[in-house]
């Protein structure tokens, strides 16, 4: 970080990116969005496409569901 700024001015940097937020420039919006607000969860689908076999010791951690509407 300090090699960093010996280089270039974080004033200026941010100065820059404010610009370029302003002008629509979408790869600074979104950098701008992530250090503001946090970057978006990241949500992975697993699929497959055949049968696995569970170890017993995992099906005695299943929980049944249980529809407490009912």
């Amino acid at each position: 970080m300090e090699s960093l700024d010996a280089v270039m001015n974080q004033h200026d940097v941010l100065e820059q990116l404010g610009k370029l937020v302003q002008q629509g420039d979408l790869r600074a919006i979104k950098l701008w969005m992530e250090y503001r607000y946090g970057k978006p969860t990241d949500h992975v689908e697993h699929t497959h496409t055949e049968d696995i076999e569970l170890p017993p010791w995992v099906k005695t951690l299943q929980i049944e569901y249980v529809d407490s509407a009912q």
